[in-house]
């Protein structure tokens, strides 16, 4: 709403009267603005002057005292610093709405996050996914009535033969990691059951007699280098020759002794068990990895195997050994502890269990989970409910990484999300910026698309706090024309820092700033600081004062202009050396490059501070290199010369030492 702003006086009173957009300029949730700088330059308008781009109420009364109307500018200048910390806490809100509307949104791109890697994957990678998932559901088909993937139908029989072929084509590809293979070799390795160690303790005695017989010819030969020649009287061989054959008689050695190692615990095993027990074991790796479609395929062809899931381990399951009087693969006898002692908890046989059945139970629970987490991002990505579904796909990284219902999600789907953590950050680096225009592009964006994030707070955020900027360079412009150059400022500086990337409120600056008649004041203010050689400050206000230094007729003001800003350089020069130096750690270096400025700006405050910093880094080199440039000064020589070598013995061969030692040692050479 627009309504006039009419300031009414007496019949002698001039008043002028404009309008502008109220809104919630003076609302008390109003947000407020970072704390001033002094870059912005001071400006006062001529009298009767108004700024075109502002719509502002101006009054001027001809008999009302001017200091009654400074009063009210100071008066909207008290405000600003309690605008300050309502804007900062708005900022704060939005922020932490924006944090926790997307997670992804806040966290740096450069952090490797499972959740991004998927959502960037490409098209190929996803048919792929769908390819692999497919062969592996058929595996699952054949081996299982009760697999989740089965379509009911009469070709989807139990038939492990065919399974296995299936599977063998599976572990082909790479998402597979070699899983499907090892599944394989492990129900190879159990349909053997018995039969395979009975074959694998003959394959071992062969082994032994191998070993066996290499054994008696090393042994011959380490016995003929020991025999003399008749003809030459040498031994057969050397001390060389006798330390080889004996580390191959050792090597032998060993590799008997762990064929018999094997070949005993094979004897000693009741195989069906224990292949029991590693086969769940590998079951339970599966698992544990979230591998639940390799898990309930291992399951499947466990079931093949030894008929069922159940399993009972008793005092049998590890007979004695028949070829040996020991007794260490037995359980201690029933009823009776480890230590032999009577135990009645261990009097009855283990009873049986069903392991697989209880696997099988919790790793179909874990993928009707994750298809029903399928079907309600589906239902979340249909419906623009995109911020939900971006922590469903976080949650289904973690619980499904290698299930089928997460990396068979189309690219479009994945597409949105993107799009949609994308957008949160952008509009979370807006509201940082107080980019207005930015956030008001992008929130109609961001409702378009998505249906459970609200927009209206940063709208209205937005629209206030751009509305707020125009004001304070209205309210500028007057205290101006009062001539309260600090208020102006003021209020100018905090129009800026409000919205600083809005274009009315920039146009509106520069058509104040056009028109503003601050040389006179500028050029009083330059011949001060030349006068009294501040240099910092007229580096600091350089863009206020060069084109004043630069106008013609000013040959000498801008020769002195620039020399002050030669002074500033050059402090500015020996601090960022000396500031290189301090990161590498080059102490003394650091400390010379700040020494080294030429007077007078060696007394320079920022320099005098940055040296006294680094005195206790390096006190022992700046003792002696004062102590040698005290010498030198008083023309004692030899001692001038002997406190730098000191001072060079501290560094690493500073090239400003070295040069004063060339010279003084010059010095002492020439002199008789």
């Amino acid at each position: 709403m627009r309504r006039p702003w009419i300031y009414r006086f007496s019949a002698w009173h001039v008043v002028l009267v404009c309008t502008f957009p109220l809104g919630r300029l003076f609302s008390a949730d109003a947000p407020a603005v970072p704390s001033p700088s002094p870059a912005v330059p001071v400006v006062s308008l001529p009298a009767g002057q108004v700024a075109p781009s502002v719509s502002q109420t101006v009054v001027t009364n001809s008999f009302e005292p001017v200091e009654m109307e400074k009063l009210r500018i100071a008066k909207e200048v008290g405000k600003l610093s309690v605008d300050d910390a309502d804007f900062n806490e708005a900022v704060a809100k939005l922020q932490k709405k924006l944090a926790e509307a997307s997670l992804l949104s806040v966290v740096p791109p450069s952090v490797p996050s499972e959740l991004r890697t998927f959502l960037n994957a490409g098209a190929s990678e996803v048919e792929r996914a769908k390819a692999y998932y497919t062969q592996l559901s058929s595996v699952l088909n054949k081996l299982s009535p009760e697999s989740p993937y089965n379509s009911g139908t009469a070709l989807d029989t139990v038939n492990p033969r065919m399974a296995a072929d299936l599977l063998h084509k599976v572990a082909s590809y790479e998402e597979d990691e070699g899983l499907s293979q090892t599944i394989l070799n492990q129900w190879g390795a159990k349909e053997g059951g018995a039969r395979d160690d009975a074959r694998r303790i003959s394959q071992l005695d062969s082994a032994i007699q191998a070993l066996l017989k290499e054994r008696k010819r090393l042994e011959w030969n380490y016995k003929m280098t020991y025999k003399v020649n008749t003809l030459t009287g040498e031994e057969g061989g050397t001390d060389a020759d006798r330390d080889h054959i004996k580390e191959q008689i050792d090597e032998v050695k060993n590799q008997v002794a762990e064929i018999e190692s094997e070949k005993k615990t094979r004897i000693g095993i009741a195989t069906i068990p224990l292949r029991k027990l590693e086969f769940q074991q590998f079951i339970l790796q599966l698992g544990i990895q979230q591998r639940y479609l390799h898990a309930l395929i291992a399951c499947g062809f466990y079931r093949t195997v030894f008929g069922g899931g159940d399993m009972s381990i008793g005092k049998k399951a590890r007979p004695e050994n028949q070829n040996s009087k020991e007794k260490e693969f037995d359980f201690p006898a029933k009823g009776t502890n480890a230590f032999g002692n009577s135990d009645p908890i261990l009097a009855q046989e283990l009873s049986a269990i069903s392991t697989i059945t209880g696997l099988e139970s919790f790793f179909l629970n874990r993928i009707r989970d994750a298809k029903k987490d399928r079907e309600a991002l589906e239902n979340m990505l249909a419906s623009k409910q995109i911020s939900a579904a971006e922590s469903l796909a976080e949650k289904m990284v973690m619980t499904a990484r290698y299930q089928p219902e997460l990396h068979t999600v189309s690219i479009q789907g994945r597409q949105k999300i993107r799009d949609y953590y994308q957008s949160v950050r952008q509009l979370s680096e807006a509201v940082n910026t107080k980019n207005y225009p930015e956030i008001l592009k992008l929130t109609d964006n961001l409702s378009t698309s998505c249906s459970d994030i609200g927009t209206q707070d940063l709208k209205a955020f937005a629209e206030e706090n751009r509305k707020k900027a125009l004001f304070w360079v209205g309210q500028a412009e007057i205290a101006g024309r009062l001539g309260d150059t600090r208020s102006a400022q003021l209020l100018l500086e905090f129009a800026q820092r409000r919205a600083p990337q809005d274009p009315d409120v920039e146009t509106a600056i520069k058509n104040m700033q056009a028109s503003a008649t601050t040389s006179v004041k500028l050029k009083d203010e330059l011949a001060g600081i030349i006068e009294r050689q501040d240099y910092a400050t007229a580096y600091a206000k350089m863009a206020d004062y060069m084109p004043l230094a630069s106008a013609a007729g000013n040959g000498s003001l801008k020769k002195a202009f620039l020399d002050l800003l030669d002074k500033e350089k050059t402090v500015r020069t020996s601090l960022e050396r000396s500031e290189s130096f301090e990161k590498m750690k080059a102490y003394p270096e650091a400390w010379l490059a700040l020494e080294n400025a030429p007077a007078p700006l060696d007394k320079d405050l920022r320099l005098q501070e940055k040296k006294g910093a680094l005195t206790s880094d390096c006190t022992d080199f700046i003792s002696a290199y004062t102590k040698g440039k005290k010498f030198e000064i008083q023309g004692q020589t030899p001692l001038a010369l002997a406190w730098y070598l000191e001072a060079l013995s501290l560094t690493s061969g500073n090239p400003d030492v070295k040069s004063k030692i060339k010279d003084l040692g010059g010095q002492v050479v020439e002199s008789p």
